[in-house]
């Protein structure tokens, strides 16, 4: 029997199947067209060679959408249609689809009349604009002729672009920002819009009137780009897959013969001329109400809503600003080019706010300027970054999307959705210095070097060269430490006094905190969906807050006393015994917890009774919450609550452990189910399977290693094991990475146990498809590793050991 798929010898699509098998090991040409091209051209010649003759008066076989353009990729639907006058369809089935589906190709097929391809366009955009691609393969050219002229009939007087413009409109719905793992196909600005300019073009000429826009040589040469990467993903991923996801990238470049980062800038930016030309072309696209025209900088600003009304800011504005979208006619674009570099007034500065603050007007608006030159002539120390990808599989976004992210997120908070940022914010003397900093906080990024160091010093030269003196060191300060604050909060002892004070010291004062803590979370929240936690969010307020008390070190009891008032309320417990179980914690721990949290622990660990442990959950049975553990502290106790999570389906995203005076453990996760649409275990299950692995009567580690199995063989083999310096000598610092999975904390946890740690605080992090956890460790003997002797073969033992178990 004959494998699936397989075509006999012979068979007309035998030489289509040789190609595509060909053109999976190597592209032909650039990779897109000329690919496309080759491939469209074989599947011509294979389905010609099946044509019925005796069908040839009554039956045109016609492609049709992506198969009609010319523009079949490796994998992609091979979509004809029977164009017929009362021919034998049957008859045309077997001769012509049936080889097709028996070659396991996925063909997207039909068979109408010239009047029931009008009925069908009439009710379908998809079919409309499929029909405008309609290209003879074989029989009866005259029914294609017949097609074109009822199609024409019926565009006359219907023009496609408010259509075409409101389908660009719902892909940009789906993703409000460009992203790097971008939909070739179906994404903003991808081939589906470059599709919709030909289709306005062909709808122009069937019906006899002007093009409304000519293609450019920037338009085809994005096309062409966005073609080729398509072709790699498919021959990579050896499936129709148009998504450039992290895990085929490299696989891509190697068919393109290209580096990852060259492949990804081509994308971004074919991307980007898409969003940019349909922007142009369809202004009602940024019909939306601006939103940022009430930002309150500097109170001396001159209250003229533009400055100066030639200038090219001033006219970017105004266009941003207008009601009927953003509109820039020829003229305003020609004044605008004809600037080229200038001086900067203080008129040019409010602008520039005024653009920042205007949401996805302003960025609009900025990408008309980059266009005309302007950026590259006026503001050279960011133009690098325009479109720039960003691998690293957390960041969603090409750089300077993630900057204009940012700034969004800046204005948001600043405007008060949440009061705790807001009152801040108020506390900012100049608000300009926020929208600044997040604008330029990335800007040394895709020079090369320490993208921190090499950005503050562009921002602190823009800040001085176009007039924003008195920011410029401020600015460049933020930049600088624009990552300070998150790897402190996620990586460092913030209970240790003397970490607290170096990170104060770099913060200057409190005025430079409040501004950094307000960037820091923007920037978080601008990265992507695994960035921003409402427990990273804990961690960055605990962290502000205990900074806030080295900066000004003035006495705290009242908002300790509304602290355990507050706790003892949540637990229904006396406040001398919240207070109790507060101060026989670690130090830290009241500014590293919420009330309900505190209150938790304290209930759980009073109810403890002589059981091993005691569950809670805080946040109800959903499918991500906090989760409260609360035990008797002995070595294997994470080990056993990651073992038993893992085999109820649970993921730890972020973990805080803290040990009692007395010895009792009270341990904080962040947790996410991840089978959301499976019931979650009941609390009380969880806590009999906790209690029966610390007893030894349940193999947890072995139920966990059976749940994780089936992932084991997935992912990239990536692993990292070192131990980063740290100030700390409290505890030695072990930093693990590697693909993340079901399993993979347990699976670590077990091998720093065998190794013979004790795992004294961890912190628990999730980026993307990447795990990287930072565990604090002492030896067998409850010191820390000091010795490089020790700790090198450490390092290298649990790195060997820990692939074996991953992997």
């Amino acid at each position: 029997m004959p494998a699936k798929g397989a075509v006999a010898a012979g068979n007309p699509l035998t030489a289509f199947l040789e190609l595509r098998r060909s053109l999976r090991r190597a592209p032909l040409g650039d990779g897109g067209r000329d690919t496309c091209r080759a491939l469209s051209d074989a599947l011509d010649e294979a389905i010609a060679a099946s044509f019925p003759e005796g069908l040839a008066s009554e039956l045109a076989v016609v492609a049709v959408g992506g198969y009609g353009r010319r523009e079949q990729s490796l994998f992609s639907d091979v979509d004809v249609m029977l164009l017929h006058s009362g021919a034998d369809l049957a008859t045309a089935t077997r001769a012509l689809l049936y080889p097709l589906w028996d070659a396991n190709l996925k063909v997207g097929h039909s068979a109408r009349t010239v009047a029931e391809c009008i009925v069908a366009a009439k009710e379908s955009l998809e079919t409309l604009t499929s029909l405008l691609s309609t290209r003879l393969i074989a029989g009866n050219g005259n029914l294609v002729g017949d097609l074109e002229a009822a199609l024409a009939g019926m565009l006359q007087g219907r023009p496609l672009t408010s259509r075409l413009a409101a389908a660009e409109r719902e892909r940009r719905a789906v993703h409000n920002y460009p992203i790097m793992a971008a939909d070739l196909k179906n994404g903003r600005g991808g081939l589906r819009t470059f599709q919709s300019f030909w289709w306005e073009r062909r709808r122009a000429g069937l019906v006899g009137l002007p093009l409304p826009h000519q293609s450019t040589r920037e338009e085809e040469s994005a096309h062409r780009a966005l073609l080729g990467v398509r072709n790699a993903l498919h021959a990579t991923a050896g499936k129709a897959l148009d998504e450039y996801v992290p895990d085929l990238r490299d696989g891509a470049a190697k068919w393109l013969s290209s580096d990852p980062w060259d492949v990804s800038e081509r994308v971004t930016k074919s991307l980007r001329t898409g969003d940019q030309l349909a922007t142009e072309r369809w202004p009602d696209l940024n019909i939306e109400r601006a939103t940022g025209s009430r930002w309150r900088g500097r109170r001396r600003r001159s209250p003229r809503p533009h400055g100066s009304p030639e200038r090219p800011l001033a006219r970017a504005r105004a266009a941003a600003e207008r009601p009927e979208g953003l509109v820039m006619g020829r003229a305003e674009q020609a004044a605008i080019a004809a600037w080229g570099s200038h001086d900067w007034t203080g008129d040019d500065r409010h602008d520039l706010i005024g653009l920042l603050a205007l949401g996805s007007r302003g960025r609009a608006a900025m990408g008309w300027l980059h266009r005309l030159g302007w950026v590259d002539a006026n503001l050279p120390e960011i133009a690098h970054t325009i479109a720039a990808p960003q691998l690293a599989p957390f960041h969603e976004h090409p750089v300077d999307t993630h900057l204009w992210r940012t700034v969004d997120e800046m204005r948001g908070l600043v405007s008060g959705g949440d009061p705790w940022y807001a009152a801040i914010a108020q506390e900012v003397a100049n608000p300009d210095l926020l929208l600044l900093g997040a604008f330029l906080h990335d800007a040394g990024k895709a020079l090369g070097g320490d993208h921190s160091t090499v950005g503050a010093q562009l921002a602190g030269s823009l800040c001085r060269r176009i007039g924003f003196t008195e920011l410029a060191e401020p600015v460049a300060a933020l930049v600088q430490n624009h990552l300070l604050l998150a790897d402190t909060a996620t990586k460092r002892d913030t209970s240790d006094r003397r970490v607290l004070a170096e990170v104060a010291d770099r913060c200057h004062d409190l005025p430079g905190l409040q501004a950094l803590y307000l960037l820091t979370v923007a920037d978080a929240k601008a990265t992507g969906r695994t960035m921003w936690t409402d427990w990273k969010a804990t961690l960055l307020k605990n962290l502000y807050v205990r900074l806030v008390g080295v900066i000004e070190p003035e006495p705290r009891r009242v908002a300790r006393s509304q602290r355990l008032q507050s706790i003892a309320r949540f637990a229904a417990a006396a406040e001398d015994r919240a207070a109790a179980h507060v101060d026989a914690m670690p130090p830290g721990y009241l500014e590293g917890h919420s009330d309900d949290e505190i209150a938790a622990h304290l209930r759980l660990a009073a109810g403890l009774d002589g059981r091993e442990s005691a569950v809670h959950i805080l946040d109800g049975a959903d499918a991500a919450g906090r989760m409260v553990v609360v035990g008797i502290d002995r070595p294997g106790l994470l080990g056993a609550i990651a073992g038993v999570l893992t085999i109820h389906n649970l993921e730890i995203l972020d973990a805080r452990l803290q040990a009692r005076a007395d010895g009792v453990a009270c341990d904080t996760f962040h947790i996410r189910h991840t089978l959301p649409d499976v019931p979650m275990s009941p609390v009380a299950t969880i806590e009999a399977d906790l209690s029966a692995a610390l007893q030894g009567t349940l193999d947890v580690a072995s139920l966990a290693a059976e749940k994780a199995a089936p992932y084991r063989s997935r992912g990239r083999r990536h692993l990292v094991v070192r131990a980063p310096t740290d100030p700390t000598l409290r505890y030695t610092a072990i930093e693990i990475r590697c693909d993340d999975r079901p399993g993979v904390l347990s699976d670590i946890v077990q091998e720093l146990y065998a190794a013979g740690l004790d795992i004294r605080a961890a912190r628990i992090d999730t980026r993307g498809d990447e795990a990287r956890d930072l565990f604090y460790v002492l030896d067998r003997t409850g010191e820390p590793i000091r010795d490089v002797n020790e700790l090198a073969p450490l390092i290298a033992g649990l790195r060997s050991s820990l692939r074996r178990r991953l992997y």
